[in-house]
């Protein structure tokens, strides 16, 4: 009967250790290159890239020897140069408008790690939190070109979604030290759905990814 009892105690510790040897988390953090291509009904939109920014904490449970179900919470923030130029105007002849598109963004997907490589495939949920946008506003005096400078935010705008789709992929290596593991690799995105009703544009970006893994 004790017999019987403590083999069951230690399978039982042994059940409950594989289990916490299953879960995992980590931290991301992507400093990327950004913008937004596709159609668009009114601007002029030059293919330009800006500096932008991502970071991700998630959580991993082992479904296998090399794979891993990954979910979290992130913020995303993807950035748009766009002109227009009204033409009929005549006071003002050109816009400019640099604008920050940001997202509370939940990201489902796989973690699959073979060694210390990795790769891992996401979709998400992207929440618009705010539209920041830096406008100019060109107009001409005479000779005298005048630039005239704003500052606005675009929030629960009829505008822009509320909730864009993008489509996730990171991939890269991990370096054990005492405690955690050290990420490095790269990470792209591109939007399913356009980011807004008057402009068909899809955001993405890419960039290189480092983070820790516990």
């Amino acid at each position: 009967m004790k017999l019987t009892f403590f083999v069951l105690l230690i399978l039982l510790a042994t059940s409950m250790n594989a289990q916490k040897n299953k879960f995992g988390a980590r931290l991301e953090i992507t400093p990327s290159f950004t913008t937004v291509s596709g159609e668009h009904n009114i601007y002029i939109d030059p293919v330009h890239y800006y500096q932008s920014g991502n970071i991700f904490a998630k959580g991993l449970y082992g479904l296998g020897d090399h794979v891993d179900l990954t979910t979290g919470i992130g913020y995303l923030n993807t950035k748009q140069y766009q002109v227009f130029s009204p033409g009929f105007e005549v006071d003002v002849y050109r816009t400019e408008d640099f604008v920050a598109h940001q997202y509370l963004t939940i990201p489902a997907g796989l973690n699959f790690h073979f060694g210390a490589f990795f790769i891992s495939p996401e979709i998400g949920a992207a929440f618009a939190i705010g539209h920041r946008t830096f406008r100019t506003n060109y107009s001409s005096l005479g000779n005298i070109i005048i630039a005239e400078k704003t500052l606005f935010n675009f929030t629960n705008s009829p505008l822009y979604k509320k909730v864009t789709v993008p489509l996730m992929i990171s991939f890269g290596g991990e370096v054990t030290t005492g405690f955690c593991k050290i990420l490095f690799g790269a990470k792209a995105y591109y939007s399913l759905n356009e980011i807004s009703t008057f402009n068909k544009g899809k955001y993405f970006g890419f960039g290189f990814m480092t983070g820790v893994k516990f």
